[in-house]
């Protein structure tokens, strides 16, 4: 199964995200709104708040081991 993080979850992210989960991949959707992070949360693997510019968050996140990363 393929995984992928998407970061910025407004109309092109969020869709991106819904796409791929309805595919069977697995996608870690984030963004830094909190109400547009509980919009998609059903509908994703995992969905978190936070700012995808801060490293820290990334590494936490272990944003390297996705087999791919959308910036939205």
């Amino acid at each position: 199964m393929k995984s992928y993080i998407v970061i910025g979850l407004g109309r092109f992210g969020t869709e991106v995200a819904r796409q791929l989960f309805k595919h069977g991949c697995e996608v870690l959707a984030m963004d830094s709104n909190a109400d547009l992070v509980n919009q998609v949360s059903n509908e994703v693997t995992h969905a978190v708040v936070g700012d995808g510019q801060d490293k820290d968050v990334l590494r936490a996140l272990d944003a390297g081991s996705f087999d791919c990363a959308i910036i939205a």
